[in-house]
């Protein structure tokens, strides 16, 4: 049994969006029943369920496949829904028309036919059958649904669609094709409450969630929602699991970071806004980007160095690799930690280790254009021969007698090349580690 009319109690209003722009989409109708349409009675066919099942998740051939030997009212329109997601707007709008012969009075012909039209954006034309529609029939689900999708395709009108689609809902929680934009109407009007409800944007969010899981617009407004409410944990687990799905979020996880960080020095956590300021800097953010997070990040380097040479006087050399090690990463172009580090390791005996923190000290210095005050490629060729690199610490001494073959450390270079040379002629180079 189809839905028989229900009057009206009061004229519906079309309102335009401006003068001859597209109308928006009626308000619904202020009749004064809560209830349904007298004899109302949702067209939803048992039959037909896998159906609907394919056209919700925008699978049409599958749909059409299944309704080739298929006929009647509910059949043809879903059959047009079908036609319109396979491109075919045409005879998507004919199958509605030959539908609506079979029931003209049926709510649900005209409401399809207000979906298709909205979302072909011809507006004006679905908003001039929804009146009369919702004249005859008036508080009917489907009419609802219909004013939703019209006003999701207006700008600017999430909040007005999700009204709609939300009456449909209550009047019908099983109404078919409701979820998927009742989810994007949740998400348009929590859109529209970011900047000054945060806390209802996520509200909205977890709301379309619920109607329609997975979609990554959520994500997206629960990540901002987040943002917006200051829950510094939550927004950047959220960015995070956006990344995971493709998107590149580093620069707004790395404000994000920094903001973090500012927090943490208002509330006195100087060791948390360290941390924080050292995660925006491995996002990316560098000099005047970082903000308060860059004096931090030097302060506390500073500090790691002085507990590092304290260390270093005591002869306790883990702590002093672990204090010099934390300089480095709070600064990784400090080229005094780098070398304080690389005589730590060469002090406790790590030797190998120590000539690679050398190595790369003087690659950064020479990229640079740096004079380095102290005999690094000694160092570093001393390291390479108690590690057993010979080999190594004679190209070392010899690209610094090459470049410098007069300079301060010139004779010191040399006198360890003749080492080098004695200890190749003996056979009793030194061994890795002595």
């Amino acid at each position: 049994m189809r839905p028989r009319s229900f009057p009206l109690l009061s004229v519906l209003v079309l309102l335009w969006a401006g003068c001859g722009g597209e109308p928006e989409a009626p308000a619904p109708p202020a009749d004064a029943a809560s209830a349904l349409p007298f004899g109302y009675l949702r067209l939803a066919s048992p039959e037909l369920e896998p159906v609907r099942a394919f056209l919700e998740r925008g699978e049409g051939a599958r749909a059409l496949a299944l309704l080739e030997r298929l006929q009647g009212f509910e059949a043809g329109l879903l059959r047009a829904r079908a036609r319109f997601l396979e491109g075919d707007t045409v005879a998507a709008l004919a199958e509605v028309e030959e539908a609506q012969r079979l029931a003209p009075e049926d709510p649900e012909g005209i409401a399809v036919e207000i979906e298709l039209l909205a979302a072909l954006d011809r507006l004006r034309g679905a908003a001039e059958l929804l009146e009369p529609a919702v004249r005859r029939s008036g508080r009917h689900p489907a009419l609802l649904r219909a004013q939703g999708v019209i006003e999701l395709r207006n700008s600017g009108h999430g909040r007005e669609a999700l009204a709609a689609l939300e009456r449909a809902q209550a009047l019908d929680p099983e109404l078919p094709f409701l979820r998927f934009p009742l989810a994007q109407a949740y998400l348009l009007a929590g859109r529209a409450d970011l900047e000054r409800r945060p806390a209802d944007a996520l509200a909205k969010a977890h709301a379309a969630e619920r109607v329609w899981p997975g979609l990554i617009e959520v994500l997206e407004l629960e990540a901002e929602a987040q943002a917006g409410l200051l829950d510094f944990e939550a927004a950047l687990a959220a960015y995070a699991a956006l990344e995971a799905r493709g998107q590149d979020h580093r620069l707004t996880r790395a404000r994000l970071e920094q903001r973090w960080s500012t927090r943490c020095l208002l509330e006195r956590d100087r060791a948390a806004a360290l941390e924080h300021a050292l995660a925006a800097r491995r996002l990316g953010l560098v000099g005047e980007e970082l903000g308060f997070a860059a004096e931090l990040l030097a302060e506390g380097k500073e500090a790691a160095l002085e507990r590092g040479v304290a260390a270093a006087e005591g002869a306790d050399w883990a702590a002093a690799q672990a204090e010099f090690g934390r300089a480095l990463e709070l600064a990784p172009d400090d080229l005094e930690a780098r070398s304080h580090l690389a005589a730590a390791h060469f002090q406790a005996g790590e030797y190998r280790t120590a000539a690679e923190q050398w190595s790369e000290l003087l690659r950064r210095a020479e990229a640079r254009g740096l004079a380095l005050p102290e005999p690094v490629p000694l160092h570093l060729a001393r390291a390479w021969r108690l590690a057993g690199e010979s080999a190594r610490a004679r190209v070392t001494l010899e690209e610094l007698l090459d470049r410098e073959p007069e300079g301060v450390w010139s004779e010191q270079a040399r006198v360890l090349l003749l080492d080098l040379e004695s200890e190749a002629l003996s056979g009793q180079g030194v061994q890795p580690g002595k």
